[in-house]
């Protein structure tokens, strides 16, 4: 009977475990299509991970951004609104400003060591691709 008891015991143990984790886990799904606000709503529950966003692309000098709207870099949304565009392979997105679709590597901060000029968040997205819409 003790033996019983103790591995029902375990057993419910790992049920919880396991499925408390699984949520968590599960709370948000990277897989989808988000906007620039979206994905810094989403923060380190993406981090690291492979994302596609589609927002409005303002890349120069100056700039170096994925916003929600046109509206939304008028009235300089920073952090709420946009994240920092990062371009490691070097692509050619430069360009007037426009409507994009990016997928890369989501960093909800900072990785050490890159420098963005012209950065408009803390949150950065590493550009694999670009698709203009």
């Amino acid at each position: 009977m003790t033996i019983k008891i103790w591995s029902l015991t375990l057993l419910v143990a790992f049920i919880i475990l396991t499925s408390g984790s699984s949520y968590a886990t599960d709370a948000v799904n990277c897989s989808v299509e988000f906007s620039p606000s979206g994905i810094l709503k989403a923060g380190s529950s993406c981090d690291g991970r492979r994302v596609i966003i589609r927002g409005v692309l303002r890349e120069g000098g100056e700039m170096h951004g994925l916003w929600d709207s046109m509206h939304d870099i008028e009235f300089s949304n920073y952090g709420k609104k946009c994240v920092t565009t990062y371009n490691p392979k070097n692509l050619d997105i430069a360009g007037p400003v426009r409507k994009v679709k990016i997928q890369g590597t989501f960093h909800a901060k900072w990785p050490e060591g890159i420098v963005i000029l012209g950065s408009c968040s803390d949150a950065v997205i590493e550009i694999e691709k670009v698709v203009d819409l």
